[in-house]
């Protein structure tokens, strides 16, 4: 059997974010929060934001991912 390659975080992000631009749902910040022990869906968007802006290749633009490179409306969240 061929030796495994070694987990590579950042191409898991990648791909994670990738996969969640290309879905049709916004993610639930409440429901994060209350299961992530965050005190508010604010603080659960805000530390999701931080993650998704990191690698510079997506940003988030009313609570969806989106390329880094796409035009955004005047209201972004």
């Amino acid at each position: 059997m061929a030796p495994s390659k070694p987990f590579d975080a950042e191409a898991a992000l990648d791909y994670m974010l990738l996969l969640i631009s290309n879905s049709e749902f916004k993610p639930d910040f409440h429901a994060t929060a209350v299961a992530a022990d965050i005190a508010s869906a604010n603080n659960a968007q805000k530390k999701f934001k931080k993650i998704v802006e990191q690698g510079g290749k997506y940003k988030l633009v009313k609570g969806k991912v989106v390329a880094a490179d796409a035009e955004e409306d005047e209201d972004e969240a």
